[in-house]
């Protein structure tokens, strides 16, 4: 099982507009049982107001960033599923 580090969820949240607060280790009450949870608190980044009133920039790889149709061959299913 492979796990991220603190500072490379701080990284991925930084790049979708987010700011790390704070991580909270929260481990098994019970001695014998190992498990052990990260608890990540993020919030957004403020926005400064923009004068043109366009929103800000969509991430890449968010699927509502798509505004296309699935295409197909007559016949075949579509390439992903909805």
């Amino acid at each position: 099982m492979w796990v991220l580090t603190p500072q490379t969820w701080e990284d991925l949240l930084v790049q979708h507009g987010l700011r790390m607060e704070a991580v909270t280790t929260i481990d098994s009450p019970k001695p014998d049982n190992h498990v052990s949870y990260r608890l990540y608190a993020a919030q957004h980044l403020q926005r400064v107001s923009n004068p043109g009133g366009h929103a800000g920039p969509v991430p890449l790889n968010d699927d509502r960033a798509v505004d296309r149709k699935p295409t197909a061959v007559p016949g075949e299913a579509t390439p992903w599923p909805r």
